[in-house]
């Protein structure tokens, strides 16, 4: 990886990082009780979720902890080895790895990951910034993916 790729994509992965992780101490230490945020349809509402991507397989411990990190490396191999993809593919998959890195950790640290985004006008889970980065990333990469010209890349 060129030393310039490397900064850029540096870059990228810390500011997700710092971002949610900043989110996260902000939600578990002041966030006492579900704050409205913009009526009938945001609010901040502090959960801990033991499973994956949207409270899906919860309490399955350590088999999640090893699954993410076992994936999350397969993720970061295949980026680092210069894949044939356009740069704005990799910058998803950059954020993905990043976005399911900040998850790890918290799963690895407290055996829960820190949710406080809550939806209100569907009834779906409550999410982090992390899972916004995995999501619009993981989303972004296959539409471009799945939908690039066959000559241009």
């Amino acid at each position: 990886m060129r030393f310039k790729k490397g900064l850029e994509v540096g870059i990228v992965v810390f500011a997700v990082l710092i971002l949610d992780r900043i989110t996260k101490y902000w939600a578990m230490n002041f966030l006492n009780e579900p704050r409205i945020f913009i009526p009938n349809i945001l609010q901040w509402r502090y959960c801990k979720n033991t499973g994956v991507a949207f409270s899906a397989l919860s309490d399955t411990g350590v088999l999640v902890i090893w699954l993410s990190a076992i994936m999350l490396a397969l993720l970061a191999v295949y980026l680092l080895r210069k894949p044939q993809i356009s740069k704005v593919v990799q910058f998803c998959l950059w954020a993905v790895l990043a976005g399911g890195l900040s998850n790890l950790y918290d799963r690895i640290r407290w055996g829960f990951v820190v949710d406080f985004i809550e939806l209100l006008f569907v009834n779906f889970a409550v999410f982090n910034i992390a899972d916004c980065f995995i999501t619009v990333g993981a989303t972004l990469a296959a539409c471009l993916l799945f939908f690039r010209k066959e000559d241009a890349q």
